[in-house]
């Protein structure tokens, strides 16, 4: 009885001081050594930073769906027409929370979540760019499985994490 308590507590002990970082995991996931290398540079200019304050993902969520409908304008920040980092942008300040406009640079922030599937409603996520641009698309995660975003093709839109088009392309999240 006493083996079996202190065993279970060494390997308590391990897990907890031996916890890999979201950053990790996601290295760890990635197979593409070209992108692997692309990761490593946008977090070498810094990652994971804590948010400019505090925030309740429910507040982001509904504030980002106060949008949904909009027109799409690259750079825009009103509700006649948006970007996607315009609607986070949005939300963000309409709860308080000042963030950059740029999609690479709200990357920054939080912790990194590296696969779909631990996702959680109000998570931020991003999607893979071009060759010179890591990163160039970002929504807020709806539900866990579901997040809102602007498209170009479409506007300010609710779309599944899973989908065909966007499915492949997610990168990371963070919370």
């Amino acid at each position: 009885m006493k083996g079996n308590f202190l065993l279970s507590a060494i390997i308590l002990f391990v897990l907890t001081s031996c916890s890999v970082s979201g950053y990790e995991l996601l290295l760890d996931k990635t197979m593409d050594p070209s992108l692997k290398n692309r990761i490593e540079d946008f977090a070498s200019q810094g990652i994971e930073k804590d948010w400019p304050a505090e925030f309740r993902k429910e507040d982001l969520v509904q504030a980002a769906k106060k949008y949904k409908g909009s027109s799409y304008r690259a750079g825009g920040l009103s509700s006649f027409g948006m970007d996607c980092s315009g609607l986070v942008y949005l939300a963000a300040k309409d709860i308080g929370l000042s963030l950059p406009h740029k999609s690479a640079d709200m990357a920054r922030y939080g912790q990194i979540v590296p696969t779909k599937g631990r996702l959680r409603k109000g998570d931020l996520v991003f999607f893979k760019g071009s060759k010179s641009r890591l990163i160039n698309h970002v929504g807020i995660m709806i539900n866990t499985s579901e997040f809102i975003h602007v498209s170009s093709s479409k506007g300010c839109v609710v779309t599944a994490i899973d989908d065909d088009y966007w499915g492949d392309l997610f990168i990371w999240g963070t919370r």
